[in-house]
């Protein structure tokens, strides 16, 4: 892809095809980052009551 198509209109509003390119690796990046600190809190058990989980 080059510079000029990087920046193209996409189907999101605001968004050039460039900008996933950046914002998955960081939201992944983050992802990671929370799952791996460590915390004294008390685990949160939400999910298992999402439709998903069942």
């Amino acid at each position: 892809m080059d510079d000029a198509t990087s920046w193209a209109p996409t189907g999101c509003a605001g968004w050039a095809a460039r900008d996933p390119v950046f914002h998955c690796p960081t939201d992944s990046q983050r992802a990671l980052t929370a799952l791996h600190t460590p915390t004294g809190a008390v685990p949160n058990r939400d999910a298992d009551r999402l439709p998903l989980f069942g």
